[in-house]
């Protein structure tokens, strides 16, 4: 039985890797119908998963790190990001790293925070216990959306989540006195705690941009 599984898994992914790439072989319009159509249902990789849902999940994961990094560092199109992150996320609701990374990518890459709210949204379903789904989820709310009240609520509400650091319960006193959470220090803190290579480093960039606008409107200052 072992190996019958092994053989299908395998025979899976061979054909997953042939159909995808023949996606990216046809015409424009083509190409989006048929990656609609592969990724529309991510119950059915489920259900020819024969129960080892994480092993898709895992194959997924690691096609999504591979794919957001690949144009990262080309032509920064995106287009199957999300469906990747969905079948990812889907097949594995444990995929912490998966909700954290496709969040933050869609908030301060692609700059679709509604996208990343929904993913975090998909997150804390999965789990409503873990206290950093709240915080990015009230981060992406506050700076992004200017929507304070909601990100009042996420703060309070991760702060009453297990291992949940004391700072979130400041972040929302100081939404309070009408004060929006540093941008700097948020994502000083989201380098150090970022879980993949891949969100560091865009994180990074994130910082130094920020850094660089702020020091050269001082030196203008000066003038």
């Amino acid at each position: 039985m072992k190996q019958i599984l092994i053989i299908t898994l395998g025979i899976f992914f061979l054909w997953n890797s042939e159909h995808y790439k023949s996606s990216f072989n046809v015409s424009d319009n083509i190409t989006k119908q048929k990656r609609t159509l592969y990724f529309s249902n991510p119950k059915f990789f489920s259900l020819v998963s024969f129960g080892y849902n994480k092993v898709i999940a895992h194959y997924f994961w690691f096609r999504t790190l591979n794919y957001f990094g690949k144009h990262y560092k080309g032509d920064k199109q995106y287009e199957d990001l999300e469906n990747l992150c969905n079948v990812s996320t889907t097949l594995n609701k444990q995929n912490i790293d998966g909700f954290e990374f496709c969040s933050l990518m869609f908030a301060w890459e692609l700059k679709e925070p509604e996208k990343a709210i929904s993913i975090l949204d998909s997150a804390i379903q999965a789990d409503s216990t873990y206290w950093r789904y709240y915080y990015l989820r009230g981060i992406i709310n506050a700076f992004f959306n200017n929507n304070l009240i909601d990100a009042k609520s996420d703060f309070l509400n991760g702060a009453d989540c297990k291992d949940a650091p004391s700072f979130l319960g400041e972040l929302a006193e100081k939404i309070d006195n009408k004060f929006t959470p540093n941008t700097l220090k948020i994502l000083e803190y989201g380098v150090q705690e970022a879980k993949t290579k891949e969100g560091k480093e865009i994180l990074s960039e994130r910082l130094n941009e920020i850094q660089n606008n702020k020091g050269n409107i001082a030196k203008e200052d000066k003038k």
